[in-house]
């Protein structure tokens, strides 16, 4: 069963400023909790819920619920020289779409990603991003990444319900 409500979903970050040994996180959902990142979408958040968990459904069809948008707080995370960056992605693994994401890389600020393959298992998965390239300067659209199932090169991909987001290096 699926319930899907329609909620306004802005989260804030948290206290601490060190990144010795931290993860940035966020959840999405009914009740989403951040550290160290700020989450959001364009439009108004569709929550869902699958196997006892929510998250935030991504619609590639539209043109302000295809992103979500995460900006790493700067303390944490800026202005990358060197550095490679892990980004977690927790996702409920239903029908056969793909989803990546666009992030702000040394070249360009819309580097893309792999693209995860997703296949029916009507189970929630993580795939964990690696990006040798990241920049972090807040220059996609006042973020430094965003999870989409929309690509120039595929068009729409699909949905995907994303229930969590990591960050770490």
């Amino acid at each position: 069963m699926v319930i899907l409500v329609m909620l306004f979903q802005s989260f804030g970050v948290l206290a601490g400023d060190t990144k010795n040994n931290q993860i940035a996180y966020a959840t999405f959902g009914s009740e989403g909790e951040t550290y160290l990142i700020d989450a959001r979408m364009l439009s108004v958040a569709e929550v869902g819920e699958k196997a006892g968990k929510s998250g935030w459904m991504l619609k590639a069809a539209g043109t302000k619920t295809r992103y979500i948008y995460v900006d790493v707080k700067d303390s944490f995370m800026h202005n990358l020289c060197d550095d490679s960056v892990y980004v977690e992605v927790e996702y409920y693994d239903e029908g056969n779409n793909v989803f990546l994401i666009e992030y702000d890389s040394q070249t360009r600020k819309d580097q893309h990603s792999e693209y995860v393959d997703m296949h029916n298992t009507l189970t929630w998965k993580k795939h964990t991003f690696f990006l040798q390239d990241a920049r972090f300067s807040n220059s996609l659209e006042n973020s430094d990444f965003r999870i989409t199932t929309y690509s120039g090169n595929l068009g729409a991909g699909g949905n995907a319900l994303i229930g969590s987001v990591k960050v770490w290096y």
